[in-house]
């Protein structure tokens, strides 16, 4: 694909193809790129992003994502991945009981801006539908209730920050039913008790 965001064009070849019609659709993109308007990232530096974090969430929240921050190898963790780096996020706070509010409040664009507040809602449902997390009801007066998030997993609660990614990556990749939960049968196989195996 190339061209600007809403003007996009799709280049395909077919195998076999002349290689003077694979030249000219490469040419054309490559012209299309150099012509393009430069668009910001508008990400936030890593010093901005752990300060906001330590005045909205706590330290703790902070000093986990510090250390996830420096142990993760550059686009580990991304929005095309499962779990995503929201995914990743919510876990940290679910780690140390916090508001779901607050983290959509410090990520959103009234905070550091790194993703839409509404974005994060299927993140966390994916990993409480994984028994990695729970959402608690905190009443607060009028209107919707709001969640707290807490962590409910061993491996999860025990796991030092830097082990995170890989207890999510762990479950993410367990086979799940079709309302999206882990499947508690995934591969038992003849690997239950003896007493309840069927006599052959």
């Amino acid at each position: 694909a190339s061209g600007p965001r809403g003007d996009r064009s799709l280049a395909t070849t077919a195998a076999g193809a002349r290689p003077e019609a694979v030249g000219a659709a490469r040419a054309t993109a490559a012209a299309r790129f150099d012509a393009a308007t430069v668009e910001p990232v508008e990400m936030p530096s890593r010093r901005r992003l752990l300060a906001v974090a330590r005045e909205i969430l706590d330290d703790r929240f902070a000093d986990d994502l510090a250390t996830v921050l420096e142990s993760l190898p550059p686009g580990e963790f991304g929005r095309a991945t499962e779990p995503s780096d929201r995914s990743l996020l919510v876990a940290l706070a679910a780690r140390h009981d916090h508001l779901f509010r607050d983290l959509r409040a410090w990520a959103g664009a009234d905070g550091i801006g790194i993703a839409p507040a509404q974005e994060f809602t299927g993140d966390r449902q994916a990993l409480v539908e994984r028994e990695l997390i729970e959402s608690i009801k905190v009443p607060a007066g009028p209107g919707r209730p709001m969640l707290r998030l807490r962590a409910v997993d061993d491996a999860l609660l025990r796991a030092r920050a830097e082990e995170v990614p890989s207890v999510l990556e762990g479950r993410f990749d367990l086979p799940t039913d079709a309302d999206g939960r882990t499947r508690h049968d995934a591969g038992r196989g003849e690997r239950r008790p003896v007493w309840e195996r069927k006599r052959r």
